[in-house]
């Protein structure tokens, strides 16, 4: 492969020579219990020659790349252009302290990997050890995507592997750290994948030829501090993150639930209230409509009865008062006649005749005058009683018509807040719906891991436990929500369109709590 291609190609994704410098620090301690030379095999960009010679310890790297090569020179590093087995072969037995290789062997194939081994194993000193960092094939981003990103590399080396063929062959002590994660376990907020990502995405192998105690010492030490994660541990710490949420999950549901309850409880209590006081309010006003209507209509029939009582008795005094007059002007022209009659019979006779016409005219003039009279006055007093009926009717259809628009808006007006109360609960439990969504296609993706199936016993278990204390939730909740909506309606009114609204509206709450109970059971 082209030297100017692979350098690009470690530049943008191996990272910076600071990040591997920093990554590197962790092997300060044990490097400095070495007794002896290092020597590191496939150098690279030279960051750890670096390090070693900041620490002040002798270090020689070997690398068969030319740009590589240029790139440790021009840093007045130590280094050798070969082939690492070559190299090899060169050194006597027994002759260097510390052998490293960091991300080589995954470029070999296995038996120039054992023949790594044994090569390092004859030239290390008694005490030595060797250093072999690797992609860990555990972390499954790492396996299935980012190790085959390097198009040079062969295969990964699982770390249970590499770690018995170093026992095979003789080195002791043999010790598997996993490293360069960025996440950090335990979390609380751990999701899929960071559980994924825990896993350290490289691992080292760390192994003594012969007996140091110094070495193990600090080897030790490191091991308690970088000691990273595995498979199993990653996915036991997700299953009890992913426990704490559920948990938090089903207390904010009880939490919401409670409220929306109380809600609707003092929903219902504020619409008896105000639905109490409307009624009471339209009573009143309809009461005091009836009184004054009585009033006026007690006004007008003293008022017409007292007119009506004054013409009949100015009417009697008329005819009392020409019937005085008629008796009157009788009783002289019977005195005359009387008179008259002893002079004279004929004249007398002829003048009674006049006279009889005379007052029956007058009788008859008077009489259809009082009836024309009466007539008029009866036709007066019956237009102003039907004028009176008239605006009376009037009057209480205005009313009648004001009194079912305010009843109506009032009717319109509960019936929106319950609308609005219901498509907040609606919304309420969407939301929870979408929570639990989310979390159940979370759940079908770990159900196919090894440590879903390992788990199994202890799931069914805390499964149990769960479904027990669920019940008892529940029990809870029935015995708030047996008072909810009582069946019997308040006596808040007298009249039919009152008792209608009211149905209306104690028919809507039990829809609404019917409703919200057939979703907290799902």
């Amino acid at each position: 492969m082209d030297s100017l291609f692979y350098s690009a190609f470690e530049a943008r994704f191996r990272g910076t020579s600071e990040l591997i410098k920093d990554r590197l620090k962790i092997y300060k301690n044990i490097l400095l219990k070495s007794d002896g030379a290092v020597l590191d095999l496939g150098c690279g960009r030279g960051e750890w020659l670096s390090l070693l010679r900041q620490w002040g310890i002798n270090a020689t790297g070997i690398d068969s790349d030319p740009e590589m090569i240029r790139i440790c020179r021009d840093q007045n590093l130590k280094v050798i252009m070969d082939d690492i087995f070559v190299s090899l072969d060169r050194y006597e037995d027994n002759s260097i302290g510390v052998i490293s290789a960091f991300h080589v062997i995954e470029h070999l194939p296995f038996k120039m990997v054992i023949q790594l081994l044994t090569g390092c194993k004859r030239i290390l000193k008694a005490g030595g050890f060797i250093i072999l960092e690797t992609p860990n094939s555990e972390n499954i981003i790492v396996g299935s995507s980012d190790f085959y990103l390097d198009p040079t590399h062969l295969r990964p080396l699982p770390a249970k592997l590499l770690n018995f063929a170093a026992e095979y062959y003789g080195f002791q002590d043999c010790t598997v750290l996993r490293i360069n994660s960025d996440i950090e376990l335990p979390s609380l907020n751990l999701n899929i994948y960071n559980a994924f990502a825990g896993v350290g995405p490289d691992y080292v192998l760390i192994a003594i030829s012969g007996e140091n105690s110094a070495v193990s010492l600090a080897l030790s030490e490191m091991q308690s501090t970088h000691k990273g994660y595995t498979f199993d541990i990653s996915c036991s710490e997700y299953e009890k993150s992913f426990s704490n949420k559920l948990n938090s999950l089903l207390d904010l549901a009880y939490q919401s639930g409670k409220e929306s309850i109380q809600q609707i409880d003092d929903l219902r209590n504020s619409l008896s209230s105000d639905l109490k006081n409307s009624s009471d309010l339209l009573q009143q006003q309809i009461i005091e409509s009836n009184l004054n209507n009585n009033q006026q209509i007690d006004g007008l029939r003293n008022s017409l009865s007292s007119d009506l009582k004054n013409s009949s008795d100015l009417l009697q005094q008329q005819i009392i008062e020409s019937n005085l007059n008629n008796n009157q002007q009788i009783d002289g022209l019977r005195n005359s006649l009387s008179s008259d009659l002893k002079n004279s019979s004929d004249l007398l006779q002829q003048q009674i005749i006049e006279s009889n016409l005379n007052n029956n005219q007058q009788i008859d003039d008077l009489r259809n005058s009082l009836s024309s009279d009466l007539k008029n006055s009866s036709d007066l007093l019956q237009q102003q009683i039907i004028e009176s009926n008239l605006n009376n009717n009037q009057q209480i259809d205005d009313l009648r018509n004001s009194l079912s628009s305010d009843l109506k808006n009032s009717s319109d007006l509960l019936q929106q807040q319950i609308i609005e109360s219901n498509l907040n609960n609606n919304q309420q439990m969407y939301t929870l719906w979408l929570h639990c969504v989310e979390n159940s296609r979370e759940i079908s993706y770990l159900k196919n891991s090894f440590s879903w199936k390992l788990t199994l016993p202890l799931r069914l278990f805390a499964k149990l436990i769960r479904k027990t204390r669920h019940l008892f939730i529940f029990r809870n909740i029935s015995r708030h929500l047996v008072f909810l909506f009582p069946k019997k309606d308040k006596k808040v009114a007298s009249s039919a369109s009152v008792n209608q609204l009211n149905t209306l509206l104690y028919r809507d709450a039990e829809n609404l709590w019917d409703s919200i109970n057939h979703k907290l059971k799902k």
